[in-house]
């Protein structure tokens, strides 16, 4: 049987600043049940290149503008 990795939840310091800049994306997130903030910080953790990170945080942040949740596509 093989280990999985060990998926950590911490707060993407980009993310971090997106949602610094954007005080309506910030409060919008705050407001997010804790379940839903770790499903937002896992979706951009998961991401293997970091164009691809930086895509996810806005695509995040103009979400959380907008008072829409992350969903599947």
């Amino acid at each position: 049987m093989t280990d999985k990795p060990e998926i950590n939840a911490e707060m993407d310091p980009e993310f971090q600043n997106a949602l610094d800049r954007n005080q309506k994306a910030k409060s919008c997130f705050d407001q997010l049940s804790p379940s839903h903030q770790k499903r937002y910080l896992l979706w951009i953790q998961m991401a293997k290149r970091q164009e691809t990170r930086d895509r996810r945080i806005r695509e995040l942040i103009t979400l959380l503008e907008q008072g829409k949740t992350l969903g599947l596509k």
